[in-house]
């Protein structure tokens, strides 16, 4: 009794780790870029065939700026404000991101975007 216990709990602590989100996603954006989709589907490691999630809400924050709070997936006035003041090669961190919908696709626990400029 006590194995078939332990076997049990076993397969479900494994099965809880196999399914954790990723732990962290490192990516490089423009401004611009980063205006249309500040939170890029390569950060839910889907394949070819998987339909990106969608946001319910964001946090986001900018060196030298308090975090704000945001809704869906798009920068409010505050947060294009921030943008539009941060200098090329700095970065900007987006946590605690909620799915619209219950899915299979965790969410990454944070998204670091660097921050390049355009290509001439």
């Amino acid at each position: 009794m006590k194995l078939s216990l332990f076997a049990v709990l076993l397969f479900l602590s494994l099965n809880v780790f196999a399914q954790e989100e990723i732990t962290n996603c490192e990516v490089t954006l423009t401004k611009e870029a980063f205006l249309q989709k500040p939170i890029p589907d390569s950060c839910f490691g889907l394949s070819v065939d998987e339909i990106p999630p969608k946001i319910r809400s964001f946090k986001i924050k900018f060196r030298k700026h308090p975090s704000i709070s945001l809704h869906g997936n798009q920068l409010n006035g505050l947060g294009k404000n921030y943008l539009k003041m941060t200098p090329v090669g700095d970065y900007i961190t987006i946590f605690d991101i909620k799915l619209l919908e219950e899915s299979n696709i965790k969410p990454p626990k944070s998204i670091v975007i660097e921050i390049v400029s355009k290509k001439e």
